[in-house]
């Protein structure tokens, strides 16, 4: 496997015992898909497009209206995140998968100074670095 969405809901479901995925049938499980699916397509594609064409390349080779429309993009997808938080503190109420997947576009979009408008998601982005395997996972 070499997609990151497809190997998380793998290991979501084969480590069922972890519940980092609602279990098959589950209600929740139509949100679960809904923003593995988002993160890599409507939420990344932006911020990735807008790391292109932001300030961390040479002035040569930046495209200053993609980056403009990236970054828009990104933020009405970063908006969307942030509604969807409103009042929880991960995705669908418990920290499964999908914050995984949202997670790491997030914290890129942090570093990228795009979270700006956005102070929830700031929030969510410090609860998944204060996670103890985030921590672990940083230590090499």
């Amino acid at each position: 496997m070499f997609e990151s969405a497809a190997i998380v809901a793998y290991l979501g479901d084969k480590y069922a015992d972890k519940k980092l995925a609602p279990p098959v049938g589950a209600p929740e499980r139509a949100a679960y898909y809904q923003w593995l699916f988002f993160g890599m397509t409507t939420l990344e594609q932006p911020v990735g497009l807008y790391g292109q064409h932001s300030s961390s390349l040479p002035p040569e080779k930046r495209v200053a209206h993609v980056g403009e429309d990236a970054k828009s993009a990104a933020g009405r997808a970063l908006a969307a995140v942030e509604t969807s938080l409103q009042g929880r503190e991960w995705l669908l109420g418990r920290f499964t998968a999908a914050d995984i997947i949202i997670g790491g576009t997030v914290l890129w979009a942090l570093s990228l100074r795009l979270l700006e408008e956005h102070p929830a998601l700031v929030e969510y982005a410090n609860r998944l670095k204060d996670r103890p395997a985030f921590q672990r996972s940083r230590k090499d």
